[in-house]
């Protein structure tokens, strides 16, 4: 073997020797592209959270307020022992009372106790008399009981003696305020 070449392959390689052969690149500092992504689509999906929250709770606020506003100047319902719930149909030829035609129901009152009578109709103006065990009327209402469409009828009574008080569904407007078919109605009677 000529000298020259065995000083040749063990000379020591340098840099400049692997200038040709693929390099592993160095690793950057900081963070990766990936990981960058992620926390920005991350904090893009809890802000969203947040402000879908927010909405939400804001939907809540508003619709407790409207609610409160829409009950406002309505008597409350009761929130005792029911003593009478019945569902009726009043007609135009039903016997009139008040001039008005009219559904009778007894109920039995004791002596000092608050009672609530709700009459609800989505198919009448709905209009509600209580009258006493003598038959003297002692309350009536129109559209206190708010309802679905506003006009449902609530008093609240208090009893002045104990006895059979008649609750008495009608109408507004008289016979005129029912169709020849009649109107359904739901008649509630419960202690406060």
């Amino acid at each position: 073997m000529r000298p020259d070449m065995h000083a040749h392959f063990a000379r020591p390689r340098d840099d400049d020797d692997y200038d040709d052969l693929p390099r592993k690149p160095k690793k950057k500092k900081g963070m990766s592209v990936g990981m960058i992504l992620l926390i920005v689509f991350g904090s893009i999906g809890a802000v969203s959270c947040l402000v879908c929250t927010g909405v939400g709770i804001v939907a809540y606020v508003g619709y407790v307020k409207a609610k409160e506003a829409l009950e406002e100047g309505r008597i409350p319902d009761g929130k005792g022992p029911v003593l009478l719930s019945q569902h009726g149909r009043l007609f135009p030829n039903d016997p009139q009372r008040e001039n008005k035609p009219h559904k009778a129901f007894q109920v039995d009152f004791q002596q000092g106790k608050t009672y609530v009578v709700t009459l609800r109709s989505n198919e009448m103006d709905s209009y509600l008399y209580v009258y006493d065990p003598a038959g003297m009327r002692v309350a009536e209402d129109d559209d206190s009981g708010g309802g679905f469409n506003g006009l449902d009828s609530r008093v609240h009574v208090t009893a002045q003696r104990t006895g059979k008080y008649t609750v008495s569904c009608s109408v507004l407007g008289g016979g005129m305020g029912v169709r020849a078919g009649g109107a359904s109605f739901t008649v509630t009677v419960k202690e406060r």
